[in-house]
């Protein structure tokens, strides 16, 4: 696996590493998306972010397999897949994380790196799944791909991502939750990728199972399933892998799950 620091000359990525970005995405859809947590009467609005970031949470950004993490950029609804391949908790600031993965559009593939913050922790007033705790995780990211990569920019945003504690205070990954009753990704993140150089900002969310404020794009019941319109955008092996039959379904889903970024 390649260091975080691998192919890098940007000093800018040196502060991401230690921290040290300021996260200047635009505020729309990303606050919008955060408040939906604290204005949420499902939630306690009490803050215990300190009792959760002593645990290991770094399997929680990496428990869905990468063909159901789907996301788009840009007004037009295109495609965008992510891929986070390491994730290390940074020993002397726990609610930090820092995360090295690869981003595709159509063929493009790039690297990136940068950090996930957690700011706040809110657990649900009545647990599901019979769990002991359970709600969600909030917080900042920022993402920066490699300059020296082509149609590259950054990544910038909030993320909120379900967690499962057990009677024994552990942190458990229950398969069978894909998405909660709400229909909210139990991974999702809405924010903006901006171009290097440019001061132009493309809507750019992903989630695991579903994308959260997805627009028209999602016209599914009960799982994601892009609406045919925007096919021609990159989502048209993933609607020939959730609508056909035979040898043309499996040979969609075997495309579906390449691993494009090794």
């Amino acid at each position: 696996m390649k260091s975080l620091l691998t192919n890098y000359s940007n000093c800018l990525v040196l502060f991401i590493l230690l921290g040290h970005i300021p996260f200047t995405y635009s505020q729309d859809q990303s606050e919008t998306f955060r408040k939906s947590f604290y204005q949420n009467e499902e939630f306690l609005q009490e803050n215990i972010i300190s009792n959760l970031i002593q645990l290991e949470l770094s399997k929680i950004w990496l428990r869905t397999p990468e063909y159901f993490i789907f996301g788009f950029i840009g007004t037009d609804y295109q495609r965008i897949r992510i891929k986070f391949i390491s994730i290390i908790k940074n020993p002397k600031s726990p609610h930090i994380y820092h995360v090295f993965g690869k981003s595709m559009v159509n063929h493009n593939i790039c690297d990136f790196q940068g950090v996930l913050e957690i700011e706040t922790v809110y657990p649900f007033t009545s647990s599901l799944h019979e769990a002991h705790e359970d709600g969600f995780i909030i917080g900042s990211y920022a993402f920066y791909e490699d300059p020296k990569q082509k149609h590259v920019g950054s990544f910038q945003g909030v993320f909120a991502s379900y967690y499962y504690l057990d009677e024994n205070d552990q942190l458990s990954l229950d398969s069978d939750v894909m998405t909660l009753s709400n229909g909210t990704s139990i991974n999702g993140f809405v924010g903006t990728w901006k171009k290097y150089g440019s001061t132009v900002e493309k809507p750019c969310h992903w989630g695991d199972y579903r994308i959260p404020l997805s627009g028209d794009l999602d016209g599914g019941a009960g799982g994601f399933w892009p609406v045919e319109k925007y096919a021609h955008n990159g989502w048209e092996g993933l609607i020939e892998a959730l609508s056909t039959t035979g040898d043309t379904q499996k040979h969609a889903i075997q495309k579906e799950r390449l691993s494009w970024w090794k």
